[in-house]
């Protein structure tokens, strides 16, 4: 038996055209998610939980799964975006607990 891989990130490159990014994974509060920006070339620009609206407009999500992250500014071309699942608690289902 097998394990599907389960990749709780979303990955994006900028195009400096674009401020809103979707996650597909899912999450129960926004402090959960971390959202990362680096540079063109990799150097860390910031990185903030999906509480801190300092560098975003809005964060929501859907209880189902996935959600939207609204940047107050767009993307620069070339730089990159993270939203990463940031959660302590683990997301294993009750199941599989043992």
């Amino acid at each position: 038996m097998s394990i599907s891989t389960y990749q709780p990130r979303a990955d994006f490159i900028g195009t400096g055209v674009l401020d809103s990014y979707s996650f597909d994974f899912k999450i129960t509060d926004k402090s959960q998610l971390l959202i990362v920006k680096a540079d063109d070339a990799g150097a860390l620009v910031w990185a903030v939980d999906g509480d801190d609206l300092t560098y975003l407009s809005s964060v929501t999500f859907n209880e189902d799964g996935g959600g939207q992250v609204v940047l107050i500014a767009d993307l620069e071309a070339d730089y990159t975006l993270a939203i990463i699942l940031n959660a302590n608690e683990p997301t294993q289902p009750q199941q599989f607990a043992r």
